[in-house]
């Protein structure tokens, strides 16, 4: 959920796919670097997602301190 990726019009596409496919929840993984960089924009993005998801009826699952798939994390767009 970084500013420079977080793309509002995708993710409103994806939930109305998902809702239309009878998923009622979504698991997102949040790292600390996220909120090293910009706690307030971070937090106001997963805000902005979470009423996203609800307006489909779609539940959030939140796992936070996700640092074990990418040994050398970075911040900036993922493989």
């Amino acid at each position: 959920m970084q500013q420079d990726t977080y793309d509002q019009e995708i993710i409103e596409i994806e939930k109305e796919l998902s809702a239309e496919l009878g998923m009622n929840l979504h698991r997102v993984y949040l790292h600390h670097l996220l909120w090293d960089q910009d706690s307030l924009g971070f937090l106001k993005r997963i805000d902005n997602y979470l009423g996203l998801s609800e307006s489909k009826g779609i539940k959030t699952l939140l796992v936070l301190l996700d640092d074990v798939w990418q040994p050398v994390p970075k911040l900036g767009k993922q493989a």
